[in-house]
């Protein structure tokens, strides 16, 4: 593993942006939450992208990887829910981003267990700021 890379341990923080969209959040009940598919892999075979919150530069304020999109949500998960689900998260630095990481494996499961590990790991959410804009959240 290369030197810039850094071990995910189970009991670390992997904060999740929700984009501020129906698609993306459910209400359960009196309960917002973010929905299964706030956690479809990207396209391109990358995975859910993620940060670290160990890894932030000021791990007091996570809600600073919202800076380019203020009325996205910001939920948080452990990397031991995501590995109960037979996934991995991986450290994946980008330039200006040192936090950044990867859930990875959803791709090689079946459709059916991609769908429950991705409302497992939706259900498992905290929220750190639920996102804004209430008309898109039909509020």
């Amino acid at each position: 593993m290369p030197d810039d890379h850094e071990v995910i341990h189970d009991d670390d923080a992997l904060l999740r942006r929700v984009r501020s969209q129906p698609a993306m959040v459910r209400q359960t009940g009196d309960r917002l939450r973010p929905s299964s598919a706030a956690f479809k892999p990207s396209t391109d075979g990358g995975g859910v992208s993620v940060d670290v919150r160990r890894l932030l530069p000021d791990r007091t304020d996570p809600t600073s990887v919202l800076a380019e999109r203020p009325s996205d949500g910001l939920a948080e998960v452990r990397a031991a829910t995501v590995r109960g689900c037979g996934l991995d998260v991986l450290h994946d630095p980008t330039e200006g981003n040192v936090a950044h990481a990867n859930i990875v494996g959803l791709v090689r499961l079946s459709k059916s267990l991609q769908k429950r590990a991705r409302r497992t790991l939706a259900e498992a959410c905290v929220w750190v700021r639920e996102p804004s804009g209430g008309e898109a959240l039909g509020g």
